[in-house]
C-alpha cells in the first residue's frame, strides 16, 4: 500500500493530503525503474504510432472538409483501435504501479503479466470503460452538432429559437463537464480492476465485477473525504496536463501539412512530454485508488471500535448515525 507521508514523529515534515498524493505519484515509478522503463517505452510507442496514423489518415480526411463524413467506417476503426491501445497501455501501467505499491519487483513486463493471477477482470473492465467512454464522447458531440445545425438553419433570433439554442448549448456544456470528470474516473476504474486482478483473492470475474470497479471508482471520486485529491486528479492530472501537451499534436499536424512526417522519426524524444503525462496520469489514478481504499478500510475498522466505546460509556446508540455520517461521508 501507499506509505503514509512522514510526520513529525517519522523524522520528516508532515505533508498535506494533496502534496502527499502528488509526491507518491511522482516517486512511485522511481521505486522500480527497471520495470517502468519498458512501460514508458510502451506508452511512447502507443503515442507515436497513433500520432503517425492521425497525421497520415485522419488529418488527410479532415483536410477534405465536409467529405470527412464520407469515411465514417475508417474513422470509427481508427478510434476503436486507438481506444483499445490506450486502455491496454493504461492496464499495463496500472499493473506495474500496483506491483510496486505491494512491494513486488518484477523485472520485465512479461514477468509482470505472468505474475497476474486473474487477468480476465482487466479485459472485462477495459471493455466496459471503452463502451462508457464512447457513449460519454458521443453524447456531447451529438448535442454540439444539433446546436450547430439548429443555429445554422434558424438564423432568426426569436424567443423560441433562442430558447432552443440555449437548451442545446446548456445540455452540451453539462455533458462536456461530465465527460471531463469521467476522464478521471475511467483510469481509476482500470486501476481498481488491475488491483483486483493482481490479488490472489481478488475478483477477476466478468461484467458484474467490471461494473463494480467502475462504480467503486465513481464513489471514490465523489467521496467527501477525498474531494481535494479528486479535484486534483480531475483538474490537473486529467485536464490541465493533457492540454499542456497539445502542442505536440499541433506540431505533428503541421508536419503533416508540410509533407515532413518523417521528421517525427528524428524527433521521437519530442513525444516524451506527452508519454510522460499519460504515464503519470495512470500512476496517479492507481495511487488515488489505493489511498482511497486504505482510508475506507481505516474507517471500517474504526466503526466497531466506536460502537464498543459507546456501549461501554453508555453513549446512546442512536447517535451512531451522526458519527457514521461524519466518518464515512
Amino acid at each position: 500500500m501507499v506509505a503514509a507521508p512522514a510526520g513529525p514523529g517519522g523524522g520528516g515534515p508532515s505533508l498535506s493530503p494533496c502534496a502527499g498524493f502528488v509526491a507518491d505519484s511522482l516517486i512511485l515509478p522511481t521505486r522500480n525503474v527497471r520495470l517502468f522503463a519498458p512501460v514508458l517505452a510502451l506508452v511512447l510507442a502507443h503515442t507515436f504510432l497513433f500520432l503517425a496514423v492521425a497525421v497520415h489518415f485522419a488529418h488527410e480526411y479532415a483536410l477534405s472538409g465536409p467529405t470527412i463524413w464520407l469515411h465514417p467506417a475508417a474513422l470509427l476503426v481508427l478510434h476503436l483501435a486507438y481506444l483499445a491501445s490506450k486502455l491496454a497501455t493504461q492496464a499495463a501501467v496500472a499493473l506495474a504501479a500496483c506491483a510496486t505499491l505491494r512491494g513486488d519487483r518484477p523485472r520485465s513486463l512479461a514477468e509482470l503479466v505472468r505474475g497476474t493471477p486473474r487477468p480476465r477482470g482487466i479485459f472485462a473492465c477495459a471493455a466496459l470503460v471503452a463502451a462508457a467512454e464512447l457513449a460519454s464522447t458521443a453524447v456531447p458531440a451529438y448535442y454540439l452538432d444539433s446546436w450547430y445545425r439548429y443555429s445554422w438553419s434558424h438564423s432568426d433570433t426569436g424567443g423560441v429559437e433562442s430558447f432552443v439554442q440555449g437548451v442545446l448549448l446548456f445540455v452540451f456544456l453539462a455533458t462536456l463537464l461530465l465527460r471531463l470528470f469521467l476522464a478521471a474516473v475511467f483510469p481509476v476504474a482500470i486501476a481498481a480492476s488491475a488491483t483486483a486482478a493482481a490479488e490472489e483473492g481478488g475478483d477477476g470475474g466478468g461484467g458484474a465485477s467490471a461494473a463494480a470497479h467502475l462504480q467503486r471508482a465513481w464513489r471514490l471520486m465523489t467521496a467527501a473525504a477525498s474531494w481535494k485529491e479528486a479535484a486534483l486528479q480531475v483538474l490537473v492530472v486529467s485536464v490541465v496536463l493533457p492540454l499542456a501537451t497539445y502542442p505536440v499534436y499541433a506540431f505533428a499536424l503541421d508536419c503533416g501539412q508540410g509533407g515532413c512526417v518523417l521528421l517525427l522519426g528524428s524527433l521521437y524524444g519530442f513525444l516524451l512530454p506527452s508519454a510522460g503525462v499519460q504515464l503519470y496520469s495512470t500512476v496517479a489514478a492507481t495511487v488515488f485508488y489505493h489511498r482511497g481504499m486504505e482510508q475506507q478500510r481505516r474507517r471500517d475498522l474504526a466503526i466497531p471500535l466506536m460502537m464498543k466505546d459507546m456501549k461501554l460509556g453508555g453513549t446512546p446508540l442512536n447517535s451512531l448515525k451522526l458519527i457514521k455520517g461524519a466518518t464515512i461521508a
